[in-house]
């Protein structure tokens, strides 16, 4: 039984609410607000608002691959069902008929007046009704004029068929995972209540399943002076997510010098566990670069490396698939010249800019940067 996440939506062309231009992201809308039901009876704008958007970015979505084998599957009688924790119908489109929304959908909505119920609806249905309200894009019951709700989980309420999900999950010869990162509850609980999870690439001690996806792992590491989670690190992390990796940030603080750091991040990480970007800034970018001869990395992501510092041992030539550097042409902690001189004798990838040792006022194009890095080891 496939159980689908957000991967398989933005693989669609669908973006994710946490992604880079994702609704938590860019807060072009409040989510507070937009997935708020006591907010909604009183002003559904601001959803409906979401909801225009949203409507019109499933015109361009592409089906793809897995949707339209899950269906295929389905037909043959391989599989009963499709359990999704997205919103978006793209299961349906590809002409899946048995599909348990965790988080509800567009395909079925509720007056929150009369209660009365409209059924099988598609975008086009909602572009028109948005298209044609009274007061655009808020939709009401064609039947009383009360405000029209899609059968969406707003914050606080329970997920659709989770009884129903679970006894499904408890009787099927495997549960696949696809395009989640099982980080998200309850979701994330059906593939411990599975004796054959498969959810991806290593061994689960409490399911016993076996993971069939490789881990995607970004791992950080922090300055001299900064702690794990600094504003560069998060906003990367959001964007390793968006593209289903996870991102750990361990806490060096209580280390003072590179070489302790490094012995501990391969203490803690003693080998690649599939996909592994590592990421430093700093004194973290001298520890990343030191690790990639351990761990083989695809990727390193270089940001104000202390490269040729006193005190430091030689910076070793990096080991990865691609290695991107960004440093400050005004950086009076680690000279630029240091780090151009690496760079070319390493042949490696330069992005100077301008701005000072923290990167702060360059962090826009380091985003971009960043995420046109993980981009290129997606197999297109």
């Amino acid at each position: 039984m496939p159980q689908t996440g957000a991967g398989t939506s933005t693989a669609a062309g669908v973006p994710d609410f946490r992604g880079p231009k994702g609704l938590y992201v860019t807060r072009r809308y409040d989510p507070e607000k937009v997935f708020d039901k006591d907010w909604f009876r009183h002003s559904p704008g601001d959803f409906y608002e979401f909801s225009r958007d949203h409507v019109e970015v499933a015109k361009d979505v592409r089906l793809t691959f897995s949707h339209r084998f899950l269906a295929a599957l389905e037909r043959s009688g391989s599989l009963t069902a499709v359990i999704t924790q997205n919103i978006d119908m793209l299961h349906q489109m590809a002409g899946s008929r048995r599909v348990v929304e965790l988080h509800g959908s567009y395909h079925s909505a509720t007056c929150l007046a009369c209660a009365r119920q409209q059924l099988e609806l598609s975008y086009a249905w909602w572009r028109q009704a948005m298209i044609r309200a009274a007061q655009p894009p808020v939709v009401t019951c064609p039947d009383c004029g009360g405000f029209l709700k899609p059968n969406i989980i707003f914050f606080g309420k329970p997920v659709h068929g989770f009884g129903e999900v679970q006894r499904l999950a408890e009787h099927c010869d495997f549960l696949l995972v696809l395009g989640s990162s099982l980080q998200g509850s309850p979701a994330s609980y059906l593939a411990r209540g599975t004796g054959r999870t498969l959810n991806g690439g290593w061994k689960d001690q409490r399911s016993g399943g076996i993971i069939m996806n490789k881990r995607r792992l970004v791992l950080f590491a922090h300055g001299k002076e900064s702690g794990p989670w600094g504003s560069k690190i998060q906003a990367l992390a959001e964007i390793a997510k968006y593209y289903e990796y996870r991102a750990e940030s361990p806490d060096y603080s209580d280390l003072p010098d590179a070489k302790s750091r490094v012995a501990r991040l391969l203490e803690r990480y003693p080998e690649n566990p599939g996909e592994l970007i590592l990421v430093g800034s700093s004194m973290g970018g001298h520890v990343s670069l030191a690790a990639s001869a351990a761990l083989k990395p695809q990727g390193l992501f270089l940001m104000a490396s202390a490269i040729g510092l006193p005190g430091y041992d030689p910076a070793p030539p990096p080991v990865a698939e691609r290695t991107v550097i960004v440093h400050a042409w005004q950086d009076a902690v680690v000279p630029e010249a240091q780090v151009t001189a690496y760079a070319r004798d390493h042949q490696t990838e330069l992005h100077l800019v301008s701005s000072d040792h923290r990167l702060t006022s360059a962090l826009p194009f380091i985003r971009l940067l960043f995420q046109e890095f993980l981009e290129s080891f997606i197999p297109e």
